[in-house]
């Protein structure tokens, strides 16, 4: 089947601030990823699978239209279970003259993280875990961890020497992102080391707010910053919900 299924589409005016072009990004949000975590906030694409289905034409149409009301990038939203509809789409005519954001689950198959690394600019994939069980009880595979450290030591293969442009914006790179759910610090060190492992020395945002059964909950400042200094101890470029670290510092409190 061609068809790619999107949720929804638009011009979206922020997340990563680092990523350039995240100030009027081109989004697009698949439905139908291939996984279906037990924290999962988009029920709609991920469960559900609502949307409007487009054609590979028809997909490249919409991502022209996105370019031609002022997008500054492209971001694909969980394009990993259609990838090879989206490949024949953005082969199929010239480059988008924009960059190409891939925000992924981190659970790509070396196929699928190869393929990508031919068109993405800026990957954004998740590492939600490393423990077998804590991957179990969010519902995900029990190798997530180590599929997920595969698909960014690929990436980091092609996209491992980070482009700024002069404003310190990242138009090719890579940008891991972290939840820090409840009662799994142990696991979120062990993401950071995993990541230092394969010699990662980009950009990590942890994320602190998890939504669960019961609600919002907010990581514990303090193991955030355990976290992160454990991250920046490894090389790496640390965020804080998107924010840089040291900005993050100054709303808590806590600037030296």
């Amino acid at each position: 089947m061609d068809a790619i299924r999107v949720h929804r589409s638009g011009l979206h005016f922020g997340e990563e601030a680092i990523v350039l072009g995240n100030d009027q990004s081109g989004m697009v949000q698949l439905s139908g990823c291939h996984l279906a975590c037990h924290f999962c906030y988009t029920k709609e694409t991920s469960v559900l699978n609502l949307g409007r289905d487009f054609s590979i034409l028809e997909f490249r149409k919409l991502v022209g239209e996105l370019i031609l009301s002022g997008a500054k990038n492209i971001n694909l939203i969980s394009p990993t279970h259609v990838w090879s509809q989206i490949q024949s789409s953005l082969e199929s005519d010239a480059p988008l003259g924009v960059p190409l954001v891939l925000k992924v689950s981190g659970y790509e198959s070396q196929t699928i993280a190869k393929s990508m690394s031919a068109l993405g600019d800026v990957f954004v994939p998740d590492f939600k875990c490393v423990s077998e069980t804590v991957a179990s009880a969010c519902g995900l595979p029990s190798n997530y961890g180590k599929v997920t450290q595969g698909a960014i030591r690929c990436w980091l293969s092609t996209h491992g020497d980070a482009d700024y442009d002069a404003s310190g914006k990242l138009r090719r790179g890579i940008v891991v992102r972290h939840l820090l759910m409840p009662q799994c610090l142990e696991d979120s060190r062990a993401v950071v080391n995993a990541l230092a492992e394969i010699g990662f020395h980009g950009v990590l945002n942890l994320m602190t707010c998890f939504i669960g059964a019961k609600g919002l909950v907010r990581a514990n400042p303090l193991e955030v910053r355990g976290v992160s200094d454990r991250a920046l101890e490894a090389g790496m470029h640390v965020l804080v919900d998107g924010k840089r670290l040291n900005f993050v510092e100054k709303e808590m409190g806590h600037a030296s």
